[in-house]
């Protein structure tokens, strides 16, 4: 079991954002996010043109400038309809359900979701911020 606390701040945040989501049955899945950045031309017809993934990723680390690639992130709830996720990662706390995949798991487990700059943070027990990764 999944041990996340979640203070007043963020769980008001999320229930915000919920409430104004035309979606039944909604989950929120924590993302981390950062940009927005102008993608590089290459990088571009390569998606275009339906390149593989590790193509993409390929060119994207050629031309992509150092700064985009250590930008800040951010930490996002992202809201999806609970039908598009699967059922096994889905855990509820305080009324909101959360898509919670394995690496994420092992990432918020035993920690505390807060009210962020410009988002959430999660942050572990020592009060390190664990998510968004700097």
């Amino acid at each position: 079991m999944i041990n996340l606390t979640i203070t007043k701040a963020a769980r008001e945040k999320i229930r915000g954002l919920l409430s104004g989501a035309p979606i039944e049955q909604p989950v929120v899945y924590l993302i981390e996010t950062s940009g927005p950045h102008k993608v590089p031309p290459q990088v571009r017809d390569a998606i275009e043109r339906g390149a593989d993934e590790s193509t993409i990723q390929e060119l994207a680390a050629q031309h992509l400038p150092e700064d985009v690639k250590n930008s800040p992130r951010k930490l996002h709830a992202a809201v999806y309809p609970r039908g598009q996720l699967p059922s096994a990662f889905l855990l509820k706390i305080d009324d909101i359900v959360f898509y919670v995949p394995p690496q994420l798991a092992k990432k918020i487990d035993g920690c505390v979701l807060d009210v962020g700059y410009d988002g959430f943070e999660i942050r572990n027990a020592d009060g390190a911020v664990v998510m968004p990764s700097r």
